[in-house]
């Protein structure tokens, strides 16, 4: 027990306390930026820049219409409706998946 209690005490003895560190961010130029007072204008800088930015313009919208995902087939539709299991609950629509399996199959 004794022992034990030693080994946690020398534990104890070595930890080292948490020392906050600036770090070191670029400016605008890509130049380093090392003095507290020029990394917080920095970073009052960045967030000012975000704040103002325009994300309705034409340009953010093209580039947005770019990642858009590709259209859903009919075929890939009607495969999952086959693949899933009857019986089962309804979604938040309530519809049963029964009824849209005989609708599917109606057409």
């Amino acid at each position: 027990m004794e022992k034990s209690r030693d080994l946690f005490k020398k534990i104890g003895d070595r930890k080292v306390t948490f020392h906050a560190k600036l770090g070191v961010i670029k400016d605008k130029n890509g130049r380093d930026l090392t003095e507290e007072v020029q990394i917080k204008k920095r970073w009052h800088e960045y967030t000012e820049d975000l704040y103002r930015k325009d994300f309705n313009s034409i340009d953010d919208l093209n580039s947005w219409s770019n990642e858009l995902e590709p259209e859903i087939f009919e075929s890939e539709v009607r495969l999952a409706l086959g693949c899933l299991a009857d019986n089962k609950a309804a979604g938040v629509d309530e519809i049963p998946i029964e009824l849209i399996k005989i609708l599917q199959l109606m057409r």
